[in-house]
Formats: C-alpha cells, sequence, structure tokens
C-alpha cells in the first residue's frame, strides 16, 4: 500500500488544524492501474468497500494520536494522517487561522474523521445512530447527541470563525453533507443481520454458545434486551410454567427451547405458536412476560392482523414487524377465522410488502416468530399441509383456585434470571430444533380434525369404492354444500375440495374433454 498524491492536500490539512481534527488520506495498492485517477474516500468507496474505509480511518485515528500537525508543501509529499488534538474530539483555537481554507465540507469531512466508528445515519430510516461502546449497541439518536456533537465541535474555533461558521443554518448544512460521507453513511439494513447475536446491556450474546462477546461497533447490533442476564434460578417463573402445563416437564422444556428461539432472527421453524386454555391460567402473563425481557426485539400486535376482516386492512400493521424477532397477539373473538393468507405469510420465509401511514411500499424479510394466546380457537378455512406444518396447539388447561394479581410484577424480579433461562434454550434450539412434545403434538392434531371440515363431511358422506367406480366432482361439491349448510359451517370452494380429494390420493380423470372431472375409487353414500 501507498499513499496516492491528493489534490488539494494543503488545505486538507489546514480545515483539520482549523476544527482540530484529524486529516486522513485514503491508501491505494500499488499495483492497481490507474492509481493518481482515485483521489478521496469515495473512490476507496467504490474500489473496496465501505469495511476498508472504516479500516483505513480506525487506524488511522489510532496511529495520529500524539502527532503533530504538519503541512505538506502543494504538490509535494504529504503525510497520510495529521492531528492536534484537544480533549477528544477538538484542537486548539487558530489565532491567525486562515478563516477561508473552511467550508462546510472541510468541516463535515473532519467530523467524519473525529468520529469514526461512533455515528452511523441510516438513510432508510432517516436517523442517525450513535455507538454505545459499553454495551456495544448503535442506539436510535433520540436525544440528537450527533447535532450536539457537530455544535461543539464548531464552536471549538476561534471567535472569527464561530461568527462565520458557527451559525444555526452551518451547524445544520455540516450535519447534513456528513451524512453523505462513507464511513457515516449506511443503509440501515446492516443492523441485526446476524441472526444469533444477541444484545443486551452488558454486551452481545452469541446465541449458539452462550457466551458473551466484547462489544464492538462492527457486529452492528442496534438492539438490545430490556436486562442483562445474571445467574441463578428463576424458581418463581418455573413454578409458573409447570403448574400452568399441568406439570408436563417435557412442555416445560419445550417453552425453554421456544423462548430462546424467539430471541434469535432465525424463521426456520415457520411455526405459529398457539397458546390456548380458558382466562386466567397464566398463559398471557408468561407471554407478556417474554415480551418485555425481549426489549427493542419484541412487538405487540393486534389479533385483528392475523383474522379475517370483511375490511382491507391498512398494511401498516405488517410494517411494524420490521425488524421484530418476537411477535405477540392475544384474544380472538369466539367464531373469528384465521387469515390464512396473513398467517402463511408472517410465518413463512417470503419477502413481505408493506408500508407505513402514508408511506411508499417496501419488502422486508420476515425475522420473527408469531406467539398468539386466546381462550377460543379461532377457525381454520381449509386444513391442508401448511397448517399441518405451522400449527403448534400449547395447552394451558390448568387454573389456579385463585389467582395471583400480583404475579407479573412478582416475576419482574427475575428478568435477568429469566432471560438467562432464554439464552440456554437457544443453546439448546441450534443443536436440537424445537422438538414438540407429546402434549403439544396430540393437542394440535386434535384441533386440526375438529377444523377440518371437508374431512368430516367426507366420512360422513362418502366411502371408498372400486378402482373404476367414478363419482362426478361436481356431485360430491353439491354433497358438500348441502352438508355445510346443515351443520352451520362455510363451505369452501370447489377447488378446496378437489384439492383436498386429490391429496387424500384420489385419482381424478385428466380428459378436460370430459368437463365433470370425475374422480374415482370414491362414491357418495345412498
Amino acid at each position: 500500500m501507498t499513499d496516492a498524491p491528493i489534490k488539494g492536500t494543503k488545505k486538507a490539512l489546514e480545515a483539520a488544524e482549523a476544527c482540530g481534527g484529524v486529516a486522513v488520506f485514503p491508501r491505494f495498492p500499488t499495483d492497481s492501474p490507474a492509481t493518481t485517477d482515485r483521489t478521496d474516500w469515495n473512490d476507496l468507496y467504490l474500489e473496496q468497500g465501505l469495511d476498508a474505509v472504516r479500516e483505513q480511518l480506525t487506524a488511522a485515528l489510532a496511529d495520529a494520536k500524539g502527532l503533530s500537525l504538519k503541512v505538506a508543501n502543494e504538490g509535494g509529499s504529504r503525510e497520510s494522517v495529521a492531528r492536534t488534538t484537544k480533549g477528544e474530539n477538538s484542537g486548539p483555537p487558530i489565532e491567525n487561522g486562515d478563516v477561508g481554507a473552511l467550508t462546510e465540507d472541510t468541516l463535515a469531512t473532519a467530523f467524519e474523521c473525529a468520529h469514526a466508528g461512533k455515528v452511523h445515519y441510516a438513510h432508510a430510516f432517516g436517523r442517525w445512530y450513535v455507538y454505545n461502546g459499553a454495551s456495544g449497541i448503535w442506539s436510535w439518536d433520540r436525544e440528537e447527541l450527533v447535532a450536539h456533537w457537530v455544535r461543539e465541535f464548531v464552536r471549538d474555533l476561534n471567535r472569527e470563525q464561530r461568527e462565520k461558521w458557527g451559525k444555526a443554518a452551518v451547524v445544520s448544512a455540516v450535519a447534513k453533507l456528513a451524512r453523505r460521507h462513507p464511513a457515516i453513511a449506511i443503509s440501515g439494513m446492516e443492523f441485526d443481520n446476524n441472526p444469533m447475536l444477541l444484545g443486551t446491556p452488558a454486551g452481545p450474546i452469541d446465541l449458539s454458545t452462550a457466551e458473551a462477546l466484547t462489544p464492538s461497533w462492527k457486529h452492528m447490533v442496534s438492539k438490545s434486551t430490556s436486562v442483562a442476564r445474571a445467574s441463578g434460578k428463576p424458581k418463581l417463573w418455573l413454578d409458573t410454567l409447570l403448574f400452568a402445563s399441568g406439570g408436563d416437564t417435557d412442555l416445560v422444556d419445550y417453552l425453554q427451547r421456544l423462548f430462546g428461539y424467539c430471541l434469535t432472527g432465525h424463521t426456520s421453524e415457520e411455526s405459529l405458536e398457539f397458546f390456548h386454555g380458558s382466562g386466567g391460567n397464566g398463559k398471557g402473563v408468561v407471554m407478556n412476560t417474554v415480551l418485555a425481557i425481549a426489549g427493542d426485539y419484541g412487538r405487540q400486535a393486534s389479533m385483528d392482523t392475523f383474522i379475517r376482516s370483511r375490511n382491507d386492512r391498512h398494511p401498516a400493521d405488517l410494517a411494524d414487524l420490521v425488524g421484530a424477532r418476537l411477535v405477540i397477539a392475544a384474544e380472538s373473538a369466539e367464531g373469528a377465522r384465521w387469515d390464512e393468507q396473513r398467517v402463511k405469510m408472517a410465518t413463512g420465509r417470503d419477502r413481505i410488502s408493506a408500508r407505513f401511514m402514508r408511506g411508499n411500499f417496501f419488502e422486508f424479510q420476515p425475522a420473527f416468530t408469531l406467539l398468539i394466546a386466546s381462550n377460543h380457537k379461532p377457525r381454520i378455512g381449509t386444513v391442508d399441509d401448511a397448517w399441518r406444518r405451522r400449527l403448534h396447539l400449547i395447552p394451558f388447561d390448568r387454573k389456579p383456585a385463585k389467582a395471583d394479581h400480583e404475579l407479573k410484577d412478582k416475576l419482574r424480579a427475575e428478568y435477568p434470571q429469566i432471560l438467562a433461562w432464554m439464552i440456554e434454550g437457544a443453546e439448546w434450539w441450534s443443536r436440537d430444533g424445537l422438538m414438540p412434545p407429546d402434549s403439544v403434538v396430540t393437542a394440535t392434531e386434535e384441533y386440526l380434525a375438529e377444523e377440518d371440515v371437508i374431512g368430516i363431511w367426507f366420512r360422513e358422506c362418502c366411502e371408498a369404492a372400486g378402482a373404476q367406480e367414478k363419482a362426478y366432482r361436481i356431485d360430491l361439491y353439491r354433497s358438500f354444500e348441502s352438508w355445510c349448510h346443515q351443520m352451520g359451517h362455510a363451505a369452501s370452494s370447489l377447488h378446496k375440495v378437489t384439492r383436498w380429494l386429490k391429496a387424500q390420493g384420489y385419482r381424478q380423470a385428466e380428459s378436460r374433454e370430459d368437463k365433470a372431472r370425475p374422480f374415482f375409487g370414491i362414491k357418495l353414500c345412498s
């Protein structure tokens, strides 16, 4: 690597001296052609990417500590790094500085150099993010610290320069220009890309091993749990789960793996976790406890998001789920029906199209697990393989003789230990998967059997026949419609009934000349 000559080196160094910052110049490989055609950080960004820019800036800032400023003559050799120091981000006032050497852009460049690895501007979100070295978290700059740092940066100039550069409009312009500098500008999609990396107030954790990691801005973690984990057994929490599950230790183990899985950004299970039971059995307290511990990773969604409605819903209810790893919803009305398309979309791995209020449509990759709790079981239109693959009904059948209205507050004291228990569950899941216990498998099968309207009709109104016997699908469907009317069920479409029969292995006539398309080996009961 060697330093390429950069036009305007002297002015850049003077600007660094004026604002007490660091003048850092990019370096390019000597074996690359057209070296002299590349002069600035944007060229380095385009050629080698943002990581190369970050690495050079970070290394240069570290090397520059304590060096005196050296201003090169125009056209001569230059120093790769020049710096004067006064505290962390400021330099001594210039008594006879060349005010004309300063521009809003040079101030923005100097600000970028002084704050590399400390701030990012996410253009997709229109927000500044600041890095907390203790927790390793990139946090949304709600307190406008960046604006304050820019103002402080300009105030470190001498009085003459303050009069010229200290105006609010100039400070705002410097901040806007800094947004576009390579070491600061990101799209926002770089955050939280590692699904097994969990941010906590005490630092990041590798969920595949449950090990704590040294905080680093390179992890690009922008979310955090509400508490740090702590050692110890969450006795009240485990007692609550054991009671609600009717003493089913296998179910408690399953919940540990499930809640650990909810801390990850994986969606490989493609599952809908449905907590069912009568009111007052603790399922709401359990889910709200997990949601509270998840902190930035959790979202509360309306049950209406996943229930069929006669009216079109605004896609903002899906947009609110961007970046979540855990989504909970609770309580459906009796007789409500699942919005099957929404449920399959929310529990799948395909990209979701959504938009915020008055915003444009965008697509995002879901990274959340959906937990739903209800006293009632929503109706299922058609029980197909997708439902059988996704649904896990978790029975909470036991109700205490006397409700503990302070249980939610009592559990709060165990949040750190519960988080540690969940992290152990994530490690367990990464090895073995969810592994639903017998109680979940049985409860799920019973629910699906209750909701398999086509299957119930078939068992009551049809019977197997010889291989050459046939029943016309229109006759089959008329029988199905009549039966649904008598039983008070909503009849599925002819297409769904046809698909169900094919899934059971019944062969349909292939010739499209016979529009009735009969099924073989089946007949209606007389």
